[in-house]
């Protein structure tokens, strides 16, 4: 019996933090180059810095840079970052999830 996967997102709270650039994002960009991601999962990161989805990506990427160094693969790079759109907001506040719902609504390609 074949199973098919919904499309569906990843949502990181706190993305711009210790944890999530340490850690998190290095593990997820070897789960990644390890090709046992589904390309139907997209990622959401929120942070309360005021970026955008490119500074995020810029951010994703220089961080991967400095973690995982020689061994980064710059196309698998390009395609984890792909994967993100990102939300400023506090996760204390009700408006954050308000854009979190917007971006979750947006029908995907």
């Amino acid at each position: 019996m074949e199973s098919t996967i919904s499309p569906c997102y990843f949502v990181i709270f706190g993305a711009t933090g210790n944890l999530a650039t340490d850690t998190l994002l290095p593990a997820l960009y070897h789960v990644e180059s390890a090709g046992r991601i589904s390309e139907d999962l997209q990622f959401i990161a929120t942070s309360r810095r005021p970026w955008d989805n490119q500074q995020w990506q810029d951010h994703v990427r220089t961080s991967l840079e400095e973690r995982v160094g020689e061994r980064l693969d710059q196309d698998i790079c390009e395609r984890f970052a792909a994967r993100f759109q990102f939300v400023s907001g506090d996760h204390r506040e009700a408006d954050t999830y308000g854009k979190l719902m917007e971006v979750l609504s947006v029908p995907r390609d």
